[in-house]
């Protein structure tokens, strides 16, 4: 049994208690590459160059990193880009439109990839069209990605990155995504039957005035719906009178958006600027996402289509709008665990069916206004059960100025009472009038100057929940028994903080290797970690003396023996407090397999500018690799298609903070391998 304990400091720093890291030494001599041909792109400068060792030339033939090309585009119209294909393009900028169609496209083998030396620092830029174009207007274009680098339109009604037509399986990440023109444009625009596109830990900003979109999906009647679309954990700010994401749908019916772990900003309060607003389509999914300021938070409109149902958003925080969420006859929504603060409505249905449906559950409404024509609650309610929520419960009410907990905008009736709200029947429940176990107080905010949702000392929202099939909060902490109401789940009232628990085969030491990091740490005694065969009777593997009392970022990790016979196991995690209190998560399921090759291996490590991460692997095909820092926030993600054998992947470490990060990789046939990434 091997314990390793390591404390980050606030500054990132890096202490360690227990064993060292191994340093492990491998020939460079014989590897496949990970992907199928490398081009290069450099400007006329090498002068803080990381990957080109002379200018750029349209004569060159940019297969070498001594002979690049100048631009994108002559790259482009030279080769017949193929899946796995790579073009790295240097620090510069670099004007002009790149276009992709399906002469230079990926397919499910692999992405053709764009790979800029970090995104500050690689700038795409274009004033007379589109700056990023994959058209698929007459064949179908698919599996593009763009990743570290800065994409901009500077000109009027372009949009930085234009997605058109049939365009699937696009993947954008690490890139700062801008449109800086004075009227009109976009920086994202999705038109056509768009599917599977994905943005991830992007800084996508607009800076005109024109109240345009700043991530806009259109369908058109031309090409279909789009749908299993997701943007995730992106910053994105949007114009006065403008939209932060626009999801928009006309005689169709798009499906399967996911918009989680973003924070979505506007300075103004605008009448029309919105977060998040979702035109006539189906089933979004929107959690743990920070909406802050504009006019109305999340906007819910059932114009054209009224059979628009089947939302789930839960985990957010909406904080600083007039409306924090505004429905237009969407139905059947599940709303639990939001934490709002808005100066006028909290929830506002309006039109004919208004919250038809919905269960409202774990919520925390926080009005500002100073008069009850606004409320915590304000629904069009027809006294009918066509207009009234299913279930609307376990919420905590908040209207310390004068504004109403309930309001029925058709009779204008104010309920300015948690009591009278109670009686009024504001459910279609039969038997029930709602929110029978609701609660009215403060709920003790942190500091709403600063979007700081953070429930404190003396919230009237701690440990008044109901259990819901959702067990964790906005930061991924875990949910208490009882639970608090809103997206968090109060550090406070837990005698940890936990970011995160994870449990890895680990072929290299023969065993499982599992992990978990604290964000806090109070009056704690030890933690257990207990394995099972079957998620009932429970072992202890080992205890591991707690920190006491800690506000630093404490990493744990032991490695449990195992045989690697391919049996299921489950591990948990317990804690215990110097009063003998014990609290446990749930089990997590590992299986472990011999295969005898599957390794990961990085170099230099630590390193302040570049990681190799070489992977080997039995069996071709396509790999994950993923990268999360200390409070499980993901900053980086990429595909490899991975050759049987050794195969070698660079990673850009330039423009991360100094820190320790975890560095996920799974082969093609399923095997899982954690490292640790140290910048300095």
């Amino acid at each position: 049994m091997k314990n390793i304990f390591q404390m980050l400091t606030c500054g990132g720093a890096l202490t360690r208690t227990g064993a060292m890291l191994a340093f492990v030494a491998i020939n460079f001599a014989g590897l496949n590459p990970a992907f199928a041909t490398s081009y290069y792109v450099n400007d006329a400068s090498t002068v803080g160059d990381i990957w080109c060792t002379a200018v750029g030339n349209n004569s060159n033939n940019g297969t070498s990193v001594s002979t690049p090309k100048l631009t994108i585009a002559n790259v482009i119209s030279t080769y017949a880009l193929v899946a796995g294909d790579v073009v790295y393009i240097d620090k510069g900028t670099y004007s002009g439109q790149v276009t992709v169609t399906s002469s230079d496209d990926g397919s499910i083998s692999g992405h053709v990839t764009f790979r800029g030396a970090g995104k500050d620092v690689t700038i795409l830029t274009y004033g007379s069209g589109n700056t990023v174009y994959l058209n698929g207007s007459s064949t179908l274009v698919q599996w593009v990605k763009f990743e570290d680098m800065t994409i901009t339109a500077t000109g009027n009604t372009y949009s930085a990155v234009y997605l058109y037509g049939n365009a699937d399986n696009h993947y954008f990440n690490n890139c700062k995504i801008t449109q800086t023109s004075a009227t009109g444009g976009r920086c994202i625009y999705m038109v056509g039957d768009i599917d599977d596109t994905e943005i991830d830990s992007c800084t996508i900003s607009q800076s005109n005035s024109g109240g345009y979109r700043t991530i806009h999906m259109n369908d058109d009647i031309s090409y279909g719906a789009y749908s299993n679309n997701s943007i995730h954990h992106c910053n994105i700010t949007y114009p006065s009178g403008g939209r932060g994401i626009y999801c928009q749908a006309f005689w169709t019916t798009p499906s399967g958006i996911a918009i989680y772990n973003d924070t979505v900003y506007s300075s103004s309060t605008t009448a029309g600027t919105t977060g998040i607003y979702i035109d006539d389509v189906l089933s979004v999914d929107i959690y743990k996402n920070s909406i802050r300021n504009g006019n109305v938070g999340i906007y819910l409109n059932a114009f054209f289509n009224s059979s628009i149902t089947n939302h789930e958003i839960y985990n957010n925080i909406i904080t600083g709008s007039v409306n924090g969420l505004t429905s237009n006859e969407a139905t059947t929504v599940d709303l639990y665990y939001n934490s709002f603060y808005n100066s006028q409505n909290a929830l506002l249905g309006s039109g004919a069916v208004s919250l038809k449906n919905w269960d409202i559950v774990n919520n925390i409404f926080y009005s500002g206004a100073a008069s009850s024509s606004y409320a915590c609650i304000n629904i069009n309610d027809n006294s009918t059960n066509s207009s009234r929520p299913t279930t609307c419960d376990y919420n905590v009410y908040y209207a310390p100025n004068g504004a109403a907990f309930g309001r029925n905008a058709i009779t204008m009736t104010s309920y300015t009472t948690l009591a009278s709200w109670q009686g009024a029947d504001h459910t279609n429940a039969g038997g029930t009038s709602g929110d029978e176990n609701a609660v009215e107080g403060n709920p003790n905010y942190n500091d709403v100057s600063t979007f700081d949702l953070d429930l404190t000392v003396g919230s009237a929202a701690l440990n008044v929940g109901t259990s819901l099939a959702i067990t964790d909060d906005i930061y991924g902490g875990s949910r208490g028994t009882p639970s608090d109401v809103g997206a968090v789940e109060a550090e406070a009232a837990l005698p940890i903080t936990l970011r995160s628990f994870s449990v890895d085969c680990d072929p290299a030491n023969a065993g499982i290797k599992i992990t978990w990091i604290t964000a806090s740490e109070v009056n704690n005694d030890f933690f257990t970690i207990e394995k099972s065969m079957d998620a009932v009777n429970a072992e202890t593997v080992v205890t591991v003396k707690g920190a006491g009392n800690s506000t630093d970022l404490l990493l744990y990790e032991v490695t449990d023996d195992n045989d690697f016979n391919g049996t299921a196991r489950y591990y948990r995690l317990a804690q215990t407090d110097m009063n003998g209190q014990r609290k446990t998560w749930p089990w997590m399921q590992v299986r472990c397999e011999q295969h005898g090759t599957a390794e990961l291996v990085l170099y230099p490590n630590p390193s302040d500018r570049f990681v190799n991460c070489m992977i080997r692997s039995q069996l071709p095909g396509l790999s994950r690799v993923r990268m999360i820092n200390m409070i499980g926030q993901t900053v980086y993600t990429t595909e490899a298609n991975l050759q049987s054998g050794t195969n070698q992947l660079y990673i850009d470490l330039s423009t991360f903070p100094s820190g320790t990060y975890m560095l996920y990789a799974e082969t093609p046939d399923g095997e899982a391998m954690t490292e640790r990434v140290v910048k300095n």
